[in-house]
């Protein structure tokens, strides 16, 4: 997409804001009808009839936009055109893309109509375009192509409002990784000094991410969050100290700790809703297991927008951000408590220690159970064998780590949160 960036993954908080901010000093949302929009040369155009005024004065709209996938999605979706062969067209055949688009927009006539005078008809619906500026003489983004009734979250203002509820929580939370991708954005924040020992869950486990010959995490890897934990009267390495004293200590560095964080995830671009889940991170090597059953989920929804430029009013943005920050704060004390975490944790070693058979085929099993591609079954599979552990744990971790090699973001996402699915399957199949 030129310069523009809209992707980052196993990012940090800066290099997120950094494209956030860009995207925002060039974000343009209209609401356009049909006869506004066209395509060529497998860009969308947006016409000179189309004029919008905002707080500063005009704001220049006509010109060319290339489309995101997620575009393309919302386009096929609003056209009724099957969006894989929409995005062939793209790959392939520009030509077809401008035709189709601009035949089921505007409609036309052809010697195969139904009658010799009969007009197809275009379109009369409005569409929220989601756009980002180009630079000087360059082609801008479309992000999206939306109903009318989609109701804005930014991903700038949903981080922001994150990042102020977390402060306000009164808890010391750290940002972990980040990602973003055309469809979503995923910020995490951890909770070191709310910490559990998971023996079960890591007795054994090898980082497949360690070591001669260990795996890159997709997007580069980041230095891992120094522990503070304390548990009731004990900090975790003072306890450490004392099992070491008692002959059931562990080496450093391969303490089985695992520690409280949230992963808070939006769409601005039309790709589901938003939500604020639990994770449990793993000191070793930063999987996370995903609590999906415990998430908050908001829905993006909101009035009918009229046509022209969309400029939420300053009163509408404070009661939106202030209803993040809220959710956020609500969300910390439901799940970043000791209480919380050493129930889920609980829960967790029932299972993780128990041990599986089968091998590669136990494994394979679990993940297509789970929904995986053959791909990434064999890719689970490595993992579990460079984690050397024979547990229903041992596959969980597979599962987990593997996901953090993806490059898409939205895949590992995915496959995060079905862990605690494959760690039940695991331990029946053991």
């Amino acid at each position: 997409m030129g310069d523009i960036a809209l992707e980052a993954r196993n990012a940090d908080l800066a290099d997120i804001k950094a494209i956030l901010d860009d995207q925002r000093a060039r974000r343009l949302d209209v609401v356009v009808n049909a006869a506004a929009v066209s395509a060529m040369d497998a860009m969308l155009v947006v016409d000179q009839t189309v004029t919008a005024m905002d707080a500063e004065g005009v704001t220049k709209v006509a010109g060319q936009y290339r489309p995101t996938n997620i575009c393309d999605e919302g386009l096929a979706a609003k056209l009724e055109l099957p969006s894989h062969y929409l995005r062939w067209c793209r790959a392939n055949r520009a030509d077809l893309y401008d035709a189709n688009v601009n035949g089921m927009l505007h409609g036309g006539s052809s010697a195969c109509a139904p009658a010799p005078d009969y007009v197809y008809p275009g379109r009369s619906g409005k569409y929220l375009l989601r756009l980002l500026r180009g630079d000087e003489g360059q082609p801008g983004v479309a992000r999206a192509f939306l109903s009318p009734k989609y109701r804005r979250m930014d991903n700038l203002d949903v981080l922001l409002a994150v990042l102020m509820g977390a402060r306000d929580s009164g808890l010391d939370l750290q940002v972990g990784t980040c990602d973003l991708t055309e469809r979503r954005m995923y910020v995490r924040l951890e909770a070191p000094q709310i910490a559990a020992l998971a023996p079960n869950l890591l007795k054994g486990y090898r980082s497949p991410f360690d070591g001669p010959g260990g795996v890159e995490r997709a997007g580069g890897d980041r230095p891992g969050m120094r522990l503070r934990a304390e548990q009731g009267g004990w900090t975790v390495p003072q306890a450490l100290e004392a099992a070491a004293r008692e002959g059931m200590g562990y080496a450093p560095g391969t303490e089985p700790i695992v520690w409280a964080g949230l992963v808070v995830s939006n769409s601005d671009t039309g790709g589901g809703a938003r939500t604020i889940a639990p994770q449990i991170r793993v000191r070793v090597c930063k999987n996370g297991l995903t609590l999906v059953a415990e998430a908050d989920r908001k829905v993006h929804l909101g009035g009918e927008l009229a046509e022209g430029l969309v400029d939420a009013s300053a009163a509408t943005q404070e009661a939106e951000l202030a209803l993040i920050m809220s959710q956020t704060k609500d969300a910390v004390q439901a799940f970043l408590s000791q209480e919380f975490l050493d129930e889920q944790v609980g829960k967790i070693e029932a299972l993780a220690g128990l041990p599986v058979g089968g091998g590669e085929a136990t494994v394979k099993e679990v993940a297509k159970a789970a929904g995986f591609t053959n791909a990434e079954a064999d890719g689970i599979f490595e993992h579990f064998l460079r984690g050397g552990q024979g547990t229903a744990g041992g596959v969980v971790n597979a599962v987990t780590s593997y996901a953090q090699t993806l490059a898409s973001a939205d895949r590992a996402d995915e496959i995060e949160r079905k862990s605690m699915v494959v760690l039940a399957h695991a331990a029946r199949l053991g």
